[in-house]
């Protein structure tokens, strides 16, 4: 019980830690843009039980944009972020954007990671 108030004690004090800055933009280009259909799976085998067990499910499509800002860093977006899929059907290979993020900052006002917030075709 000790561990996991200890854990949820330390999981809150380093969420609440952390604020976002104002919005920033950077200019960009989109390096590609990515569909994956869904797909269905099933498979069979022994658990460890030794019963035999037969599995199956489904994957959602998924959409992808991957950018490089103007520093040359490349990251990407991708489904289920709710954005991924409108980005996927608005943008194509080399189009120009404006990125809109936020930082995410520490107590330190250090940067600890980013948030995207959308990219604007230019």
């Amino acid at each position: 019980m000790k561990n996991i108030i200890l854990t949820l004690f330390i999981s809150l004090s380093i969420f609440s830690c952390t604020k976002l800055s104002e919005t920033k933009e950077e200019l960009g280009t989109v390096v590609d843009v990515i569909y994956l259909p869904g797909q269905h799976y099933s498979g069979s085998g022994i658990s460890h039980n030794g019963d035999f067990v037969v599995t199956s499910g489904t994957t959602d499509d998924t959409y992808a944009v991957v950018f490089e800002c103007e520093h040359k860093v490349k990251f990407s977006i991708k489904t289920p972020n709710s954005i991924a899929k409108t980005l996927y059907n608005q943008l194509h290979k080399n189009d120009k954007v404006k990125i809109l993020y936020k930082e995410k900052l520490n107590s330190d006002n250090e940067t600890v990671g980013y948030k995207f917030i959308n990219a604007e075709k230019q």
